[in-house]
């Protein structure tokens, strides 16, 4: 079984130690932090990353623990209209609508979609070693890990 190594415990790795999990790659996920804390507010996972999530079969979750927007403008300080997106339009089109959520709870839906043993947090990497075909990681603790692929995330 290929074996990968993510490191950052963020939005993008935790949905790329997914990824790799469902398509059955061993996978090791490293998190400096102690926690995964609920750091931000509000962002919008936009239709293309609603697709992945789809595709990872999260998006229904995203959609119901966020909002679903119906339309987007942009507009200057006092006021006057830039521009306006109809996003009810674009989710029609495309099949996901642009949804705002709590990076916080994006982040909890991704991290209850791993495989127990994936992610390791209070992990630091402090550099890596090539071995031929293999890439060993070393961390702060004196831990090391070896895989076919390691991904900065």
């Amino acid at each position: 079984m290929a074996r990968v190594i993510i490191i950052g415990g963020g939005i993008g790795g935790l949905t790329t130690a997914i990824a790799f999990t469902r398509h059955g790659w061993d996978v090791s996920l490293h998190e400096a932090a102690p926690a995964l804390r609920p750091i931000g507010q509000g962002i919008w996972v936009p239709i293309n990353a609603m697709r992945v999530l789809a595709r990872l079969d999260l998006a229904q979750q995203v959609s119901e623990a966020g909002w679903p927007l119906q339309s987007i403008e942009l507009r200057t300080d006092s006021g006057m209209l830039l521009s306006s997106l109809n996003v009810a339009e674009s989710a029609a089109r495309h099949g996901h609508s642009i949804i705002s959520i709590r990076r916080s709870g994006l982040v909890t839906i991704l991290s209850d979609a791993l495989q127990p043993g994936v992610l390791h947090l209070d992990s630091q990497l402090t550099h890596f070693t090539e071995e031929g075909s293999q890439v060993r990681a070393h961390f702060s603790d004196g831990s090391e890990e070896a895989a076919d692929l390691l991904v900065g995330a």
